[in-house]
């Protein structure tokens, strides 16, 4: 076995996944291995003030709501060496600003509340000089290592999110300077590579990962619904959206190779 890179350090990971989101996740992932050798403050998402009144019942929200307001849960170990911090703070909701001073000037000031419950966490861990691991938010992480001052900040880009509306609005601004700011860019992609070295030499591509157990001949069943379906079966998980996925090459597929069942789940 290859002796591990970095051993010894403390971590903060936050990204846009929180520990319980209901599928799998690369943050979480990378939070796991380096956990082996590390020891990992995972970083829950904070509340938003919109999300108080759209998604209140959502068990998520119930549970930041109860970390908040009743102190459950606010710092757990939740796996060796790893332990999940509820944020006990409301951030403002501002993406529906324009671009400019005011949306700065707020973003900033949420990035001081959010630093300053983050290194209340620190502190009672007593972690020592942490390394910053943002998973892809540059709308939450741009400002937030001015107030967190971590020894090494790491940015990751594991998704192209300028391709979706909702981060495009203030992303073609927030996320170029994020990656100019960051220690170190990794990505896992050769694609996203190149598209952050031109804002930062040090980018680079480590690659995707996957669960391999998850894959192991004879390891899992058929299911039921499925086993009727002839092979060879080509399957798709995910977003079935066109800025995600070419919707017409499947169609073209699916028509050009009639003996393929393409099973796609959304």
């Amino acid at each position: 076995m290859n002796h591990p890179l970095i051993t010894g350090k403390d971590f903060i990971v936050f990204g846009l996944q929180p520990w319980d989101f209901e599928m799998g996740s690369n943050c979480k992932n990378i939070a796991l291995e380096l956990a082996k050798h590390n020891r990992v403050l995972y970083v829950n998402r904070p509340i938003e003030r919109s999300s108080l009144y759209k998604f209140r019942k959502d068990p998520k929200i119930q549970n930041r709501l109860n970390s908040l307001k009743k102190g459950v849960d606010v710092l757990k170990m939740e796996e060796d060496n790893i332990w999940v911090f509820n944020p006990r703070v409301v951030l403002e909701s501002i993406n529906w600003l324009p671009p400019g001073r005011i949306y700065h000037s707020i973003s900033r000031s949420n990035a001081r509340k959010f630093s300053s419950q983050i290194k209340w966490a620190t502190e009672r861990l007593q972690m020592s000089d942490p390394i910053l691991f943002v998973d892809n938010d540059f709308l939450k992480g741009l400002y937030l290592n001015d107030y967190l001052k971590s020894r090494l900040y790491v940015y990751y880009i594991r998704d192209f999110l300028l391709s979706q509306q909702y981060f495009i609005k203030h992303g073609t601004e927030m996320e170029p300077e994020l990656i100019r700011k960051a220690d170190i860019v990794v990505t896992n992609s050769s694609y996203l590579a190149e598209y952050a070295s031109k804002y930062n030499s040090r980018s680079f591509d480590i690659g995707q990962g996957c669960e391999l157990e998850a894959y192991i001949k004879g390891g899992h069943r058929l299911p039921e619904d499925m086993k009727s379906i002839s092979k060879p079966i080509v399957g798709y998980c995910g977003a079935l959206l066109e800025t995600r996925l070419d919707l017409t090459l499947l169609e073209i597929i699916a028509q050009k190779r009639k003996d393929w069942n393409i099973v796609l789940v959304g």
